[in-house]
This record gives C-alpha cells, sequence and structure tokens, in this order.
C-alpha cells in the first residue's frame, strides 16, 4: 500500500490487521483491539512543520488491561491488547513486507508488555515524590532530596526505554520468526535516520526536559544477534 495523496493524514492498513491476530494467537491473549495506520510524512511535515522532525517514523500507544480489572472492566476487556499503531508512509514505501512486519512486531511488543501504561505510572508516581519532596521544610535538605531524586529519575527512565525497545525487538523476532529480517530493518533505519552510522542513537529519554540517547543502533543490532 502506499499513500495516494499527501493530504490524507492516516489510514487504516488491513494486511496488519490480520498480522496482529496472528501475534495475538501465538501469546494466546484475546483478539487484539489494535488499530494499524499509516501517517503520510509529507502530510505531517505540511500540516506540522514545527513538529514534524519529532515524529518518529514508527510508534504505539495502549496495553494490556490485567486479568484481575474483569470485575470492573468486564471480561471482554482483560487479557487483550488494545491501542493504535502508526507506521509512517516513508516506512511503507522504502520497506519490505518482511521489514514492515517486524516493525509491526516491535510495536505490537510494547503494547503487550504494557511499556506505555508503565510511563504513565512512571510519571505519576514521580510527581508524587516530588510533591513530597517540595513538602520538606528545611531548605537544604529539599535540595539535596531534589538532587537524588534527579539522578534517580534520569537512571530509572533511561534503563526503562533502553530495555523496552530491546525486549520489543526480542519479542518481534521470535513473533515474525525471522531474524535476518529483523537486522536488515534496524541496518535500513540507520541508514535512512542515521546516515548509516550505527552509533547514533535510536531511541531517546526525555528526563527534566533534558534529552539524551540511551540505546544506538549497534546495540539493537548486537541485542538481536544474541538474543537477549
Amino acid at each position: 500500500m502506499t499513500m495516494q495523496s499527501s493530504d490524507t493524514l492516516w489510514r487504516v492498513v488491513p494486511t496488519y490487521q490480520r498480522a496482529l491476530s496472528n501475534f495475538a494467537r501465538h501469546d494466546r491473549v484475546k483478539s487484539p483491539w489494535v488499530v494499524p495506520v499509516v501517517f503520510s510524512q509529507q502530510a505531517v511535515d505540511q500540516l506540522f512543520p514545527q513538529y514534524s522532525a519529532y515524529v518518529p517514523p514508527a510508534f504505539t500507544v495502549g496495553g494490556v488491561v490485567p486479568s484481575y480489572l474483569e470485575l470492573l472492566l468486564g471480561k471482554d476487556y482483560v487479557n487483550r491488547p488494545i491501542g493504535i499503531i502508526a507506521i509512517s508512509s516513508d516506512i511503507q514505501q522504502a520497506f519490505n513486507p518482511i521489514e514492515r512486519k517486524f516493525i509491526v512486531a516491535h510495536e505490537y511488543s510494547h503494547i503487550l508488555m504494557n511499556h506505555w501504561p508503565m510511563v504513565w505510572l512512571g510519571t505519576v508516581g514521580s510527581g508524587i515524590v516530588e510533591s513530597t519532596i517540595s513538602g520538606i521544610r528545611d531548605q537544604g535538605q529539599r535540595q539535596l532530596a531534589y538532587s537524588i531524586w534527579s539522578v534517580v529519575k534520569q537512571l530509572a527512565v533511561v534503563h526503562f526505554t533502553k530495555q523496552s525497545e530491546v525486549d520489543a525487538d526480542i519479542h518481534a523476532v521470535k513473533l515474525i520468526k525471522d531474524r535476518s529480517a529483523a537486522l536488515s530493518t534496524i541496518a535500513k533505519l540507520a541508514q535512512r535516520y542515521a546516515g548509516n552510522d550505527l552509533n547514533q542513537p535510536t531511541h531517546y529519554a526525555i528526563v527534566d526536559g533534558a534529552i539524551a540517547g540511551v540505546l544506538t543502533y549497534r546495540e539493537r543490532l548486537n541485542r538481536i544477534l544474541i538474543g537477549a
């Protein structure tokens, strides 16, 4: 599938829906309520020029509702991947079918592993900690507590971001059963988005407004090779 016009912002891709159903069967979860879309990179560039550089070529929002919430939400919602997977038209046009399947599998794995809900829980927890610190009356103790928490938070965010991407890669390889396709996908991503420099970051972490690279293309390739 290719985008038919630059003014179409996004389209649902039925072939990805079939792949997602197969992934869910592999993972023994309910049929996913995940909407896979291709968004027009050209339209994003035109409509949001000040933000388009920060839009990743693939991303996801969603998670799996745990079974202990069945009484609250109902059995139809638990143990089922729910969310949205977005792939840029650049990826859709430049990558072959098995490489695109790996990218979709990677994003689906984020949903399966509840990485997005964990990010929001971490954000809420961080807010609670900082609110507690702000209540410390002694200025010296308060500044010390902020300094310690800043270091702890940065280490936690960097570790979580890095590990979640590695875990998604490894699970995606299991889903598509093609390690070479995963390697070629990462290599092609580096070629298109990092000038073929494998030492450039493939993902970033943002802590207190500071942006830091946490995982390079080379690291992703190496983790896929060793399978951990």
